[in-house]
């Protein structure tokens, strides 16, 4: 048996949403590099040593936006590849929770870097909702093209 997708006419949409995960992350491997150079943390070294992150707030501040970008590449996977799926059955929804994911992730980045691990929240937490949305409406489209397969 054999079955084919239709890609829905707003899936434009969705790749944009997805085009701005590679413009999110090309943001902050720049804010890294800035940081990294104000540190004077040398490469292949990827964070500030905890003494001299300690003494110097540069090497903090560096460590910081090292690790918000960590994160986000760490769940960037699940977040495109569950929006692709959702956005097959339903576009604009996949697409405004990428859109809010990415938003939300620029939010946490800043807080991050300026405030430390505590500024992470603010940005962080409608982040892990929008995340959960994407995780939810790509398992519900999975489950639909299993229910419409049978």
């Amino acid at each position: 048996m054999s079955s084919s997708i239709t890609v829905p006419s707003q899936f434009g949409w969705v790749i944009g949403a997805i085009v701005s995960t590679a413009w999110l992350g090309a943001w902050q491997s720049l804010r890294v590099g800035v940081a990294r150079r104000a540190a004077g943390v040398a490469y292949p070294q990827a964070y500030a040593e905890t003494a001299e992150a300690e003494k110097s707030e540069a090497a903090f501040r560096f460590n910081c936006a090292q690790r918000a970008h960590a994160n986000t590449l760490e769940s960037i996977p699940y977040v495109i590849t569950t929006g692709l799926i959702w956005g097959l059955k339903q576009p604009l929804y996949s697409a405004i929770a990428l859109e809010i994911w990415v938003l939300t992730k620029v939010w946490y980045t800043y807080g991050y870097i300026k405030n430390g691990p505590k500024g992470r929240y603010a940005g962080g937490s409608p982040n892990q909702i929008a995340m959960l949305a994407l995780f939810g409406g790509g398992t519900w489209a999975a489950l639909k093209f299993i229910v419409d397969s049978l």
